[in-house]
């Protein structure tokens, strides 16, 4: 192992380095080196750790980088290096862990064999750099380690890769600060092991998906696109999305904090009138009108005043026979005969009157 991190170390760093071909680690970070990498470091097969960050060191990647068939660790950043990225790191597929080459001053594609380290890299960050041309779709092959993908503030243009939602142990996704068009896609709700995201400072358009709200881990998320630019993401954040605790988010800048999610209108059931029920009339039953019987009068028996015979005298005189007197006494009982009327009754008092005869 050789550390000479830290420190004030200027100028060129030093070919002969390329001998020590029992190397494993070489820790030459923040200093002050310039110059290029030299290629003769392509030479330390034994190598796992390469730290050459935050220095001021110009030119290109070496292509012979690729042949440190152990390297586990790549430390390029902050430095100001040109060119394109090798696609000879393809070939670290077995060991890789970390490819760190932001900061600098790259250009070129991404290179779609950085999808061969399959089966190690855990982080990949191309962050800061002129990189142009579309995200790979082959990264989205990285689906058994990668925990951290940054392609931010490059110039990178198309959409955002379907592929990247197989990306299954990724904890954070930034691809902000590029050209990036199209929509969010769908597939980024299978990231359940995401904790940051951030697409923000892109063209996105179209409808925020409802399936970021299974990214249950989620703590950052960032959506706000370029500056000066209108926000071209419409629709609203599922407000259950809401039940996790943000420690950082630009939603309010988004204005999609205010809006209320779209109430679910139940229709107005039909309400069948109840029908009005009209009471039965009481019906009054029409008096039985009795006719007015027809009183037939009985007559009046007038007496006749003719004397009731009488005997003839017989041939024997007598004494002289008195002449009858005709008495008549009124008939003690009598008939009443009612006549029914709605308001009244009369009575007909009928006197039949019988001769008393005496003798």
């Amino acid at each position: 192992q050789l550390h000479l991190y830290s420190n004030t170390l200027t100028g060129n760093i030093p070919t002969q380095l390329g001998r020590l071909t029992g190397l494993q680690h070489l820790y030459l970070h923040d200093n002050q080196l310039t110059g290029t990498i030299p290629t003769e470091l392509g030479r330390l097969t034994r190598l796992q750790h390469l730290y050459l960050h935050d220095n001021q060191l110009t030119g290109t990647i070496p292509t012979a980088l690729g042949s440190l068939s152990n390297l586990t660790q790549l430390h390029l950043y902050s430095n100001t290096l040109t060119g394109n990225i090798p696609t000879a790191l393809g070939n670290l597929s077995r060991t890789l862990t970390t490819l760190n080459l932001s900061t600098n001053q790259l250009t070129g594609s991404i290179p779609t064999q950085l999808g061969n380290l399959s089966t190690t890299l855990q982080t990949l960050n191309l962050s800061t750099n002129q990189l142009t041309g579309s995200i790979p779709t082959q990264l989205g092959n990285l689906s058994t380690t990668l925990q951290t993908l940054n392609l931010s503030t490059n110039q990178l243009t198309g959409s955002i890769p379907d592929t990247l939602g197989n990306l299954v142990t990724l904890q954070t996704l930034n691809l902000s600060s590029n050209t990036l068009t199209g929509s969010i896609p769908t597939q980024l709700g299978n990231l359940s092991n995401l904790q940051w995201l951030y697409l923000n400072n892109n063209l996105l358009t179209g409808s925020i998906p409802s399936e970021l709200n299974r990214l249950t881990r989620l703590t950052q998320l960032y959506l706000k696109q370029k500056e000066g630019q209108p926000n071209q993401l419409r629709g609203c954040i599922d407000p259950d999305l809401f039940t996790h605790s943000f420690e950082q988010t630009d939603l309010s800048d988004l204005g999609l904090l205010s809006c209320a999610p779209t109430p679910t209108i139940t229709p107005t059931p039909t309400i069948t009138p109840t029908p009005t029920i009209t009471p039965t009339p009481t019906i009054t039953s029409t008096p039985t009108i009795t006719p007015t019987p027809t009183i037939t009068p009985i007559p009046t028996i007038t007496p006749t005043g003719q004397p009731i015979p009488t005997r003839k005298p017989s041939s024997t005189p007598g004494p002289p026979t008195a002449t009858p007197t005709t008495t008549y006494t009124p008939l003690a009982t009598s008939t009443s005969i009612s006549t029914s009327t709605p308001t009244a009754t009369s009575t007909l008092s009928v006197y039949i009157f019988l001769p008393l005869v005496r003798q």
